[in-house]
């Protein structure tokens, strides 16, 4: 993978009128072969991602769990990595796995822009078999209110759209 990285990189971010002469390898220091590496793992880690979102778009999960596990070998510290696994388990019905990625992506990202993965974890949760006022109740109430409170759309909808069913669940901070 490494060796494709750096002729990627040059073909997609160095501009056209850098010289011949720059690109000599005797010219390069051993951190610009870094920082170029970083940059080409970061515009294929975001390819990685964007087919993978067109893939879980379209429900071809199984498709775009290779591409969520392609974006995990590249970058296990990024908790997109792990959302994005998380959504394709969830699609392919194995929501245990969904929710440990879940949990995986907030380890590593505890405020994602907006709390988005707190209301996807919450949701999810919502959707397990649970007994009555369990644990994932309150988590998911907590993660829900989190996301909610953030003014994250889709929790805003949920809420809305699920009021009863919160109320029912004593699960309070929304109205």
């Amino acid at each position: 993978m490494k060796r494709l990285l750096l002729p990627l990189l040059t073909a997609l971010a160095l501009p056209a009128a850098v010289s011949a002469d720059f690109l000599k390898k005797e010219d390069f220091k051993q951190e610009d072969f870094k920082q170029l590496e970083a940059a080409a793992n970061a515009i294929v880690f975001r390819s990685v991602i964007n087919n993978a979102q067109k893939k879980l778009n379209e429900k071809d999960f199984n498709e775009a769990m290779k591409y969520c596990e392609n974006a995990i070998d590249l970058q296990p510290e990024n908790y997109e990595s792990f959302n994005c696994r998380a959504f394709a388990f969830w699609g392919l019905n194995q929501k245990r796995k969904a929710l440990n990625d879940f949990n995986q992506s907030l380890k590593l990202e505890p405020n994602p822009p907006m709390m988005s993965s707190y209301f996807y974890r919450g949701a999810l949760q919502f959707n397990m078999p649970r007994r009555d006022k369990s644990t994932i109740d309150r988590k998911a109430c907590s993660d829900i209110r989190k996301a909610f409170k953030a003014s994250y759309p889709s929790a805003i909808e949920y809420v809305s759209q699920n009021k009863s069913f919160l109320k029912r669940d004593k699960c309070i901070g929304f109205y």
